[in-house]
C-alpha cells in the first residue's frame, strides 16, 4: 500500500490502492433509495428517487471506465421492451422467483423463468 492520501471508512486509503464501487450495493443501500430491495421503476418517478439515480444509479459503471456501450444498449433496451410489453402479458411461474446473485453483473440464481401470453385475443396476425 502507497502512502494513505484519503480513506474509506477507517480504512486508510494510499495512491495506487484499488477500489471498486459495487452497483449491487450501492443500489441496495438503504440510505440513498426508499425501498431499496423492491422492484419499483416508478422510483424514479419521485423527486428523493430523481436526485438518489444522479447519484447513485450506475447501471454501465461510471468514471473513466464506464461501459462505452452504454447509450447504446440503454436505447436498444427501451425499443425492445416497448415492443414485447405492447405484444404480450408477461407473467412470473409460479414458485419460480428469481434469485440475485452479485457478480461482475447482476444476474439471476437458475435463470428468470417467465410466461408470455398474447394481449388480446387476436395472437400473432394482430
Amino acid at each position: 500500500m502507497g502512502a494513505a492520501v484519503g480513506g474509506l471508512r477507517d480504512m486508510p486509503v494510499g495512491q495506487g490502492d484499488m477500489v471498486a464501487v459495487s452497483p449491487w450495493i450501492v443500489h441496495r443501500h438503504e440510505g440513498l433509495w426508499e425501498r431499496p430491495d423492491k422492484f419499483d421503476p416508478r422510483r424514479f418517478c419521485t423527486e428523493a428517487g430523481q436526485a438518489s439515480a444522479r447519484v447513485a444509479y450506475l447501471p454501465f459503471g461510471m468514471g473513466p471506465r464506464d461501459c462505452p456501450g452504454a447509450a447504446f444498449a440503454t436505447q436498444e433496451s427501451l425499443l425492445v421492451n416497448a415492443q414485447t410489453v405492447r405484444r404480450y402479458r408477461i407473467e412470473t411461474v409460479e414458485g419460480a422467483a428469481p434469485v440475485p446473485v452479485a457478480r461482475l453483473t447482476l444476474w439471476a440464481l437458475g435463470g428468470v423463468r417467465l410466461r408470455l401470453g398474447w394481449v388480446g385475443t387476436a395472437g400473432p396476425a394482430a
